[in-house]
């Protein structure tokens, strides 16, 4: 029994240290990008970055996407940023709505614009085919779109 337990606590400890990781790598890819693209001095960038972090590690179901860590991203940016960069960070969507829900996926806009060139592991890659967008495809990736589905749907009823 107590084996059990420990190996459930290794397991759960080792995904949320995995979704930290991808989290990580998402925002500092983001923060890059808007640094870029709006000017933002060194100060700025680092503020962001911690910003995006904390957005995009509390997001853990599709209906984190627009709750309350959505209002607070864009209340602190708001004030990091001065008033050109403000309009141009809301203009632009990648930024303003980095990720969203669609087909059971998530989606990051950015790569709209600014595609990886790192291909995901699960990609097969073909001539004149491209591997589907953030690797959405993988088996984990269907895996957990089964689940999210399932526990929708049990809610729903």
């Amino acid at each position: 029994m107590v084996f059990a337990m420990a190996t459930i606590l290794m397991f759960a400890v080792a995904a949320k240290a995995q979704r930290l990781e991808h989290a990580k790598d998402e925002a500092s890819y983001i923060t890059r990008i808007m640094t870029a693209e709006l000017g933002l001095t060194r100060v700025q960038s680092q503020e962001l970055l911690h910003i995006n972090l904390v957005y995009l590690d509390g997001i853990s179901s599709y209906r984190d996407i627009e709750g309350r860590g959505c209002k607070s991203r864009d209340k602190k940016i708001k004030s990091l940023l001065n008033k050109r960069q403000w309009h141009q960070y809301k203009n632009t969507y990648y930024f303003y709505r980095p990720i969203s829900w669609r087909d059971h996926a998530y989606v990051h806009h950015i790569y709209a614009k600014y595609p990886k060139n790192k291909k995901h592991k699960y990609c097969k890659h073909q001539v004149d085919r491209n591997c589907r967008q953030q690797g959405n495809n993988s088996p984990e990736a269907i895996r957990q779109r089964q689940k999210m589905c399932r526990h929708v749907m049990n809610g729903a009823r």
